[in-house]
């Protein structure tokens, strides 16, 4: 990567730049694109409550989502304490296992369609 470096201490790899280079591009599209919201990955969710560097990623992305009015979506929600832990940092809306697997359609409108405020019903054509 183009102006990346890398500082190298026992053959591990201690501190590699360029990321203030794409944390510029991230957010020129941000300021960009007339956007709703930011979804942020399962990848930074699945392991959130046991993992400090996913909650810095998760908790900035919420705040920074929040001071541009966009709202945010979590994915990869698998359990309460992951839940729990997103709702504090201020994410309204997830995704995922803990509120329910991929079902089919007449099974989804049973469980959560209440067809007396919603009288239609839906009709395979």
């Amino acid at each position: 990567m183009p102006g990346s470096f890398a500082l190298f201490f026992d053959d591990r790899i201690m501190m590699v730049g360029a990321f203030y280079t794409t944390y510029q591009f991230l957010i020129s599209y941000l300021k960009k694109f007339p956007l709703d919201g930011l979804k942020i990955d399962q990848t930074f969710v699945l392991d959130l409550p046991a993992n400090p560097q996913d909650a810095a990623i998760v908790n900035s992305t919420i705040a920074l989502s929040k001071q541009l009015g966009l709202s945010v979506i979590a994915e990869g929600i698998e359990n309460r304490a992951t839940a729990d832990l997103l709702v504090t940092m201020g994410c309204e809306e997830g995704q995922g296992y803990f509120f329910g697997r991929p079902m089919p359609i007449s099974e989804f409108e049973i469980k959560y369609v209440s067809f007396s405020e919603h009288p239609f019903r839906a009709v395979a054509v």
